[in-house]
């Protein structure tokens, strides 16, 4: 399905007042990538934060003049950059009387599932790449932390992500 197709269905899930449906369509794409980059254990406090952002926005009426995928996406950069850009996590409490299990535990399925999927798709990446992509993703580093403990520049850190990222992108599209 091309983007065009994707984004006239989500223009019909909104006119119908199905929003929901619209965040479910995208939300493994978001979660992945935030994943990517920020790390496992923040990655859903950071699409929770922009899903409820762009619901709040949504239900007070707000249109866009883009589709509602690309929203999604901006609001989750901002959400990351805002939240996490300053190496401090803003801490946002339940209301009270909710049941929620500890947010400092992990998710052992998720990590399970993250570990395998990681060394599937990490595994075929030259060294650098490959070690790059396992301290963010695994180890759930933020760049500057990685630079540090591979005892090499930011720049140089962004430089080895892009190229997986793009060699990643290219063996899944069969390229």
């Amino acid at each position: 399905m091309t983007s065009d197709e994707s984004d006239a269905i989500d223009t019909r899930l909104l006119a119908d007042g199905r929003l929901g449906d619209v965040l479910a369509r995208h939300y493994d794409d978001l979660l992945a990538r935030a994943r990517m980059r920020i790390g496992l254990v923040d990655a859903d406090d950071a699409l929770q934060a922009a899903l409820l952002r762009v619901v709040g926005e949504v239900k007070a009426g707000r249109t866009y003049p883009i589709p509602i995928r690309a929203v999604l996406h901006q609001v989750l950069t901002w959400t990351m950059r805002e939240m996490w850009s300053s190496g401090r996590r803003r801490t946002a409490h339940l209301p009270e009387g909710w049941d929620a299990p500890d947010p400092e535990a992990a998710d052992a399925f998720a990590e399970i599932e993250g570990t395998s999927w990681v060394e599937d798709v990490v595994g075929v990446l030259p060294p650098r790449e490959r070690e790059v992509m396992t301290l963010l993703i695994v180890d759930g580093l933020t760049i500057e932390r990685i630079a540090s403990r591979l005892g090499i520049e930011r720049n140089a850190v962004d430089q080895a992500l892009f190229r997986a990222r793009k060699a990643i992108r290219e063996s899944l599209n069969g390229g």
